[in-house]
């Protein structure tokens, strides 16, 4: 997706603190998030990869894989 906008648009805004530095346990929970929001993403393509193909006249068949 792009965005492109006027400067007009733009607000630029900056914090007076620093972020807090995320711990061992808080960067799992957010490769855990980022997997599971990753797999529901998939999981919606290949439905409507399978919708479009019946649609078509096909099986309904579709194979999704991730390397």
């Amino acid at each position: 997706m792009v965005l492109e906008l006027d400067p007009s648009q733009v607000e630029i805004v900056r914090s007076d603190s620093r972020p807090k530095e995320k711990t061992a346990a808080d960067l799992l929970e957010d490769k855990r998030k980022r997997e599971k929001a990753f797999a529901s993403f998939f999981e919606g393509m290949v439905k409507d990869l399978s919708r479009a193909n019946r649609d078509k006249g096909g099986d309904g068949d579709v194979t999704g894989i991730v390397v």
